[in-house]
This record gives structure tokens, sequence and C-alpha cells, in this order.
């Protein structure tokens, strides 16, 4: 019984001694009891209405969904998604859900592609791949995958309960190239394709010849490739570049040509690489001996106008010295080079 019940029972049983004045104050308790009650409710009904009762006097359709959800997700109480309807009642569910990470309320949505984003959300932030098995295809792949990525791909497992052929491709590649960088174990290499693949050598992060990733699949460049030539230059042994053949084969030697000082020796390292790439071989060649050496004169021998100014312009830049710029025999581009350290073109 309430405070206030206790009050008009006591005064009702006082009422027949007191006489007059007793009614008159159990006339007054009720009054004042009446109106304490409808305070309370109007409390009650202006908290409602400068809360979540105000999401239904919003016009636009978008605010009335963020106006519920904000108040459906700050009270953990889905029934307040019930106020709207179709997909943005299921849109606010899974809000709720994904704020409390709650999987089993994902599974009372009544919408499979919004269940199957509710339980991929909450299974990808909590690292769960187990709980991606409950999605169908091309879900579940897309769950395990997301969470492989997140673990730098270093589980296999996951990447085995990764069905989508595409996915499971590159997870696996992977995998295995950063075992072989992390164990300088070349035999890893031999899991990942032998064909091009611009998807899977950008995700190598692959800079053999510093090329943009969009030019990999332009000089059919392989993951099996790149991963040999990772491996023989991390452990100085050019000969794995013997296994290799095409594209594959030139990039390798080109790894340790890069870095070689001595003209003569990397020159021979270009000769093994195929007739259509030998030529960029050797006026890289050049081009790094000529700016380790300062040496510009050195630029002018590269049979290939736009690679001899490139290379005069790289020791230019590198060193901010104009006076190179005087090996230049063509005027427009020589006074384009004494302009280039101030990027005045």
């Amino acid at each position: 019984m309430s405070i206030l019940g206790k009050f008009f029972n006591k005064l009702t049983a006082n009422q027949s001694a007191n006489g007059p004045n007793a009614t008159r104050l159990v006339l007054y308790a009720i009054i004042v009891g009446g109106l304490v009650v409808i305070a309370l409710i109007s409390l009650l009904l202006a908290s409602y209405w400068n809360g979540v009762g105000s999401c239904g006097s919003k016009i636009l359709p978008e605010s009335k969904f963020s106006c519920y959800t904000y108040y459906a997700v700050a009270n953990n109480n889905v029934s307040i998604c019930g106020q709207l309807s179709g997909n943005s009642a299921y849109e606010c569910m899974a809000a709720v859900a994904m704020n409390h990470s709650e999987i089993l309320a994902c599974e009372s949505i009544n919408s499979s592609a919004i269940e199957s984003a509710c339980i991929s959300n909450i299974s990808i932030a909590s690292m769960n791949a187990s709980a991606c098995m409950i999605l169908q295809e091309p879900y579940k792949s897309q769950c395990s995958y997301a969470i492989a990525k997140k673990e730098n791909f270093d589980n296999l497992s996951i990447c085995a309960e990764t069905a989508n052929s595409s996915y499971n491709e590159i997870c696996n590649s992977l995998y295995y190239y950063k075992k072989a960088e992390n164990t300088r174990n070349f035999s890893y290499c031999n899991n990942l394709p032998g064909i091009p693949n611009y998807t899977i050598l950008s995700m190598m992060n692959s800079s053999i010849l510093g090329l943009e990733n969009s030019e990999y699949t332009y000089f059919n460049l392989t993951p099996y490739g790149d991963c040999y030539a990772s491996i023989a230059y991390m452990t100085q042994n050019s000969s794995l570049c013997e296994r290799l053949t095409g594209i594959d084969r030139y990039v390798c030697y080109k790894r340790f040509a890069s870095k070689t000082n001595n003209l003569t020796n990397a020159s021979n390292l270009c000769s093994s690489v195929p007739s259509y790439a030998k030529a960029d071989c050797l006026y890289s060649l050049k081009i790094n001996e000529s700016v380790s050496t300062k040496n510009a004169s050195l630029c002018l021998t590269i049979n290939s106008s736009e690679f001899a100014y490139t290379c005069i312009f790289d020791i230019v830049g590198k060193y901010g010295n104009t006076t190179y710029c005087n090996y230049i025999p063509n005027s427009t581009i020589r006074a384009s080079c004494y302009l280039s350290l101030a990027n005045v073109t």
C-alpha cells in the first residue's frame, strides 16, 4: 500500500473520533494527493515527450529513424524500434544488438541481409570467426576473410573457413607470403599463384620495379615470382632468381642490380633478363650508379634522352646542386632543370 493510501486509511479511522474537522482534513488530503499524482504524471509525460516521445514529431523519415534508434540503443530497449516499420525497424534492432554485442538479438531480425550484417559486424568486432559459421554465403566468407585480414593473415585455419574461391586464394596467398618472409624460406612461395594477380600483388606491397600497382598486370608479374624475389634479396641469394622465368626473373635480378654500385657486375645481371626488359634494366642501373657517384656524364651514355635527363634531374634533386644541369644539351630542358629546385616548371 502507498504512503498516501496508508495516510488516508488512518484519517478515515480517526474521522468519527474527531468530527467535522477530520472530514475537512480528509478532503484536503484527497485534493493534495490528487495534485501530487497529477504532478508526477506531468513530469513523466514531459520526460517522455522530451525524449523518445519527441521522435514521433520528426517530419523527415531519416530524422525519425535516427531519433528512435538513438533512444533504443541508449536504453538497450529494442521495443522502441517497434515505432518504426520495415527495414528501418530492422536496422534499429541491429543497432541495438551490435551496440551490446548480442548475436542472438540479430537472429530475431526478419531480414536476411540486415541479420547477416548484424552478425558479421559483431563477429568481426569481437574477432570471433566461429560466429561467422552461422551465416550463409557470401556473408560467411566475407566475415571470415575480414577477421583473417584483421589478424594480418596469420591464421591459416580462418582462411580454410573462407569458402569463396577469390577470398580463399587471397587469404592463403598472403598467409604463405608472410610465412616465407618471416622464416626466409622460399619453399612457402610455391603456394602462391604463378599467374598475374593484381589484387594479391598489391596487397603484398610489391615495389620491386618501383611501379604503380596498376602496372603489375601489364608487366605480368606473379605473386609466386614476387615472393621468390623477396626471399632471394632478403637472403642475398641471387641463384633463386634462376628458378623463375620471364618478367619474374627480371624483377628478381633487378632487385640485386638496383642495390649494386658495381656497374659491370650489375650489367651482367641484366644479361639474364628477357630481351624486352633489358633496356629498362640497364637504364635503371646507370641511373643508380650515376646518382650514387654524382657522375652526370654517365647519365649521357644512356641511349634514351628521356632517361638521361631524368638521371641528371635525380642528381640535382638529391644533392641540391643545379650545376649538374649544365650537362643537359637541350636549352629548354636545361632551363627547367635550373628551376627544378624551386619547384617551378
